[in-house]
């Protein structure tokens, strides 16, 4: 856990802190319970350094669905 937030802060990560935390101030100053639990969670966002990224939430396709696609479909005449 200590490995993942000591990590580089690079600016991205700062400025989802800085958000995170003005969230939460202003939400308590408006009471506003709802976005404080937003400013909460872009401020662990930030401090645990995750999140999706540019290659952090991809998906791969199952084979399946490949296989199926790649198949011929055959057709059968209906009198």
């Amino acid at each position: 856990m200590k490995e993942r937030i000591m990590q580089p802060w690079d600016w991205l990560r700062i400025v989802r802190l800085v958000i995170g935390v003005s969230v939460i101030f202003q939400s308590v100053m408006m009471q506003s319970w709802l976005l404080v639990a937003a400013g909460v969670m872009l401020t662990s966002m930030a401090v645990l350094n995750i999140g999706c990224g540019l290659n952090g939430c991809s998906t791969m396709p199952t084979t399946t669905d490949a296989r199926k696609a790649d198949k011929e479909v055959t057709f059968e005449e209906v009198k």
